[in-house]
C-alpha cells in the first residue's frame, strides 16, 4: 500500500547565476517534461508510490482526481517534447551533454531575459542528505533531464541547512 507523501523541487528564483534559467516557463516546463515518472515509481519506491501527476495521488481515487490526472497530468513524460521546446526557445540542445544558448534575447523564440549566449543549461539541485531513496531519486531525475541536455548538478544538505536556506536570496 502506497504511503501518502509529496516530493517536490523548490526552484529559487534568486539565485544570482540561474535565476534568468529558472525563471524561464518554458525551461520548467521542459525539465518536467523530462522527469520520468513510471520509472522512479517503479525503480525508486518499488511501485509504492504514486507518480505525482498533480495535486492529489491517483491512487487515492476518488472525485477528486482530475481525468488530467489520470492521462498522466499535465506534463507527462516526453524527452522529444522538451527537446523541441528547448530548440524553439533558441537552445542548442545536446542530449547526455549539457545544452548552450544560441540565440540570446527576449523575443518568443529566444532564450530569454537575463540569459547570454553560450550560456550552460545546468543547475545545482540541492536536497536533503541521509536517505539511500532520496539518494536514488535525484539520481534519476538527473538522468532523465540528462536526456534533455539539462545539466542537473545534485547536492546533498542536512534538512536543517536546507530549511535555513530556503527564500534566501544569496
Amino acid at each position: 500500500q502506497a504511503i501518502p507523501g509529496v516530493a517536490y523541487m523548490l526552484p529559487n528564483f534568486y539565485a544570482p547565476v540561474v535565476a534568468p534559467l529558472i525563471r524561464q516557463l518554458y525551461i520548467r516546463q521542459a525539465m518536467e517534461d523530462l522527469i520520468n515518472r513510471p520509472q522512479i515509481t517503479k525503480k525508486v519506491y518499488a511501485g509504492v508510490a504514486d507518480p505525482g501527476n498533480g495535486a492529489v495521488p491517483i491512487q487515492a481515487g476518488g472525485p477528486w482526481v482530475s481525468p488530467q490526472e489520470k492521462a498522466g497530468g499535465p506534463y507527462p513524460y516526453s524527452p522529444s517534447k522538451a527537446i523541441a521546446l528547448l530548440k524553439a526557445h533558441g537552445w542548442n540542445v545536446k542530449p547526455g551533454g549539457t545544452s548552450t544558448c544560441q540565440r540570446a534575447g527576449s523575443g518568443p523564440a529566444d532564450c530569454g531575459a537575463g540569459i547570454t549566449a553560450g550560456e550552460n543549461l545546468a543547475f545545482t539541485m540541492e536536497y536533503s542528505s541521509g536517505s539511500a531513496i532520496f539518494d536514488e531519486q535525484e539520481a534519476a531525475i538527473q538522468s532523465s533531464e540528462a536526456q534533455g541536455g539539462i545539466k542537473i548538478n545534485p547536492k546533498s544538505e542536512p534538512f536543517n541547512t536546507l530549511a535555513a536556506n530556503v527564500g534566501t536570496c544569496n
